[in-house]
């Protein structure tokens, strides 16, 4: 409406107000600046708020030279700009709190993808430890089958034995292609990585079981000395090689007990009687010891023997003869003489007896 369309009634405003009615524009705008949300409207909407003001203060001055169609129209504006401040500090403040649910939502979709990628990591590593496991108990039978035969001629006999050396075959190729593939991983020396397939190929198409069996065992052992090429590459033993060890001796079905010296590695049945030479069917075991050793390439490695027989000086006798004997062993399958150690226990529990401790120094635990 435009002030000459408002003349009239302003005068009559203005007689009202000379006999006491109606309140003075300036004073009607004053108490809509002193409302919270005209407060909130000068701290989210500073320019129309203070646009609000300067109107207002033209109405004051206006009414104080007795101006009273300008100082209405100025309160007009003055109230129109504030209830604008007013609109514009609502609007900021709904934006305000849609931002901060949005934020609130984002944040809890993450953390819900958070969560979600941490269930499927340790669903993922559940289902790996499993497989694991399952694959080791598998190897452990199938070393365990191969054992049943070391110190006998590898031919089928009944259908079931042929069955179960065949299985056990499949089980250990399948183990060392695994082997091979961290060997190659690690860029392991190609004509031992080579070696260890052609074994392979042959186990697979033998048609004995015991046969493909015993091919399948000399292709893990020579897998087992590519990866510790790869692995000597390192100054030190890797986290993962120091886990590989323990589970690799006990799924060759040898103890380990963790010791201040280092790992220890024990395998029974080595020596019998008063014999210093190793048992004829140990001499699988000391193949799968000398792997390990060639495996896990970091640092010295004690070879202890044991003699609990005989007095004193026949036992010290008979256990540095046995730790000489194994370390010869050792050797002849492949181990560097520099590693090895050889020490006679003779002051040992009965228990001891024809036991072999190989203690991997490099091994032992972390500091």
């Amino acid at each position: 409406m435009s002030a000459r369309a408002l003349a009239p009634l302003l005068v009559f405003a203005v007689a009202l107000g000379a006999c006491g009615g109606a309140p003075r524009p300036s004073e009607t705008v004053a108490e809509r600046f002193e409302a919270p949300e005209a407060e909130a409207a000068r701290e989210r909407a500073p320019d129309m708020h203070a646009a609000a003001q300067r109107a207002r203060r033209d109405a004051e001055r206006a009414e104080r030279a007795g101006d009273d169609v300008a100082a209405a129209d100025h309160a007009t504006r003055a109230r129109l700009l504030l209830s604008a401040a007013v609109a514009e500090s609502d609007r900021i403040e709904l934006e305000e709190r849609r931002l901060a649910l949005d934020a609130q939502a984002e944040e809890a979709e993450e953390r819900f993808a958070r969560i979600e990628q941490e269930r499927h990591r340790v669903e993922a590593d559940v289902a790996r430890r499993e497989a694991s496991r399952v694959a080791a108990e598998q190897a452990a039978a199938a070393f365990t089958r191969a054992e049943s035969d070391e110190d006998r001629r590898y031919r089928p006999r009944a259908a079931e034995r042929e069955r179960l050396h065949r299985e056990a075959a499949s089980v250990l190729i399948r183990r060392t292609r695994l082997v091979l593939a961290a060997a190659e991983a690690m860029e392991a020396e190609a004509q031992s990585v080579a070696r260890s397939v052609d074994l392979l190929e042959d186990a697979e198409r033998m048609r004995a079981g015991a046969a493909a069996l015993q091919r399948a065992e000399r292709a893990y052992r020579e897998a087992m000395g590519a990866l510790g090429s790869a692995r000597a590459r390192r100054a030190t033993p890797s986290g993962a090689e120091r886990a590989a060890l323990p589970a690799a001796a006990r799924e060759a079905g040898f103890e380990v007990e963790q010791r201040d010296e280092g790992l220890v590695v024990r395998a029974d049945q080595i020596f019998a009687g008063a014999g210093a030479r190793p048992l004829p069917r140990a001499a699988r075991r000391l193949a799968l010891l000398a792997a390990l050793v060639s495996a896990h390439p970091h640092g010295a490695v004690q070879v202890n023997a044991f003699s609990s027989r005989g007095n004193a000086g026949a036992r010290q006798r008979a256990a540095d003869a046995r730790a000489a004997a194994a370390v010869t062993a050792l050797v002849r399958a492949g181990v560097s003489d520099a590693r090895l150690h050889s020490e006679g226990v003779a002051d040992s529990p009965d228990e001891a007896e024809g036991v072999l401790e190989l203690v991997f120094a490099a091994y032992g635990p972390t500091p």
